[in-house]
């Protein structure tokens, strides 16, 4: 993976964790396709939005995508969000997820869904990120506390 971190100055996380976090879940979700994906993660203020987004920017094969975090979390929530909007990028390097603009829908492995018809709880993209959200945040942290290297390398 190529992971580029920015506006991460004033985080709780940093640049090097986000990276190594990047390349952690990758290689759990997408084992052989995680070195061939590009991914710009920003944090900046989304004034209550959300906390998170994934946006693909390469659709054919789709292997560019931005990941966008709400700034001034904490480390533990920055990598909650990040194992989340990971989810996303699997499910568009995959090809599970994909945009319909022409018909203002999203088709989640085959089957088209309107998100103006589907409550955001009830999308099974999103349903499926929220699960592995906690997985995958568990392994990484139960990875990481059973290194202190690590741990004294990410935190400031």
């Amino acid at each position: 993976m190529k992971i580029r971190a920015k506006n991460i100055q004033k985080q709780q996380i940093t640049r090097k964790e986000v990276v190594y976090l990047s390349e952690f879940v990758g290689k759990l979700l997408m084992p052989r396709l995680y070195k061939k994906i590009e991914i710009d993660v920003i944090f900046s203020d989304l004034s209550g939005t959300a906390y998170g987004y994934c946006h693909l920017f390469e659709d054919d094969p789709p292997r560019y995508f931005e990941i966008e975090l709400q700034d001034g979390l904490t480390r533990r929530h920055h990598i909650s969000l990040m194992c989340h909007e990971l989810v996303h990028v699997k499910q568009y390097a995959r090809k599970e997820l994909k945009h319909l603009s022409r018909a203002n829908a999203e088709s989640f492995r085959g089957i088209k869904y309107c998100p103006t018809k589907t409550d955001y709880w009830d999308q099974p993209w999103e349903i499926e990120a929220f699960g592995r959200e906690v997985g995958l945040s568990t392994r990484y942290f139960d990875h990481i506390e059973n290194q202190p290297k690590l741990m004294k390398k990410f935190l400031k």
